[in-house]
């Protein structure tokens, strides 16, 4: 049988996923902790420590659980207040519930505070992350329902090679955003 050792941080880190049980993200995991032992923390630190604790085999993370408008719609509805709104990752959601973006937006655009854009294509294992406007998701079609009922929020270009290591370089997609977004706008 193979022994695992875990560090002190580790170990706070644990215990509290587990106190804080189905509300156990990086954000709420980090306010616990400082809260109780009133001891700063990164989220640098704790995300590193997340990893290496689900490379131990002692936690499981999720990536998108409420992705369905209508779920979002209800958690919104039930939050109502003025200061809360979501995150739009148009790519994240239409990946998995194949929504059509006026669909999505007619349902969440009271909440839309920001948005995150990329683009994909499916595969088998799921999706393969591509430069602006060569994947499948209708990432422009989100945009210009945004841009047509005078969004006033951010886009942001998300693109995650820490987590996807397979995709180009950052150097690279991070000069084509720019470039892709002027020549859809200027179409």
């Amino acid at each position: 049988m193979t022994h695992t050792q875990l560090g002190e941080f580790e170990e706070i880190v644990l215990l509290t996923v587990g106190v804080l049980h189905g509300n156990a993200y990086a954000i709420t995991i980090k306010d616990e902790i400082e809260n109780r032992l009133k001891r700063e923390v990164t989220v640098g630190a704790l995300q590193v420590t997340l990893r290496r604790l689900e490379s131990k085999g002692f936690l499981k993370s999720k990536h998108g659980d409420a992705v369905e408008s209508a779920v979002l719609k209800q958690i919104m509805d039930a939050v109502n207040h003025p200061k809360v709104g979501l995150v739009w990752d148009v790519s994240n959601m239409w990946t998995v519930t194949k929504e059509p973006p006026a669909q999505v937006y007619s349902l969440l655009k009271n909440y839309i505070h920001h948005t995150h854009v990329k683009d994909a294509k499916l595969a088998d294992n799921g999706p393969q992350y591509k430069l602006m406007g060569k994947g499948e998701v209708p990432i422009f079609e989100a945009i210009d329902i945004l841009h047509k009922d005078g969004y006033k929020g951010y886009y942001s270009f998300e693109w995650e090679k820490l987590w996807h290591p397979e995709i180009d370089e950052p150097e690279i997609a991070l000069a084509d955003y720019p470039k892709a977004m002027k020549q859809h706008f200027n179409r």
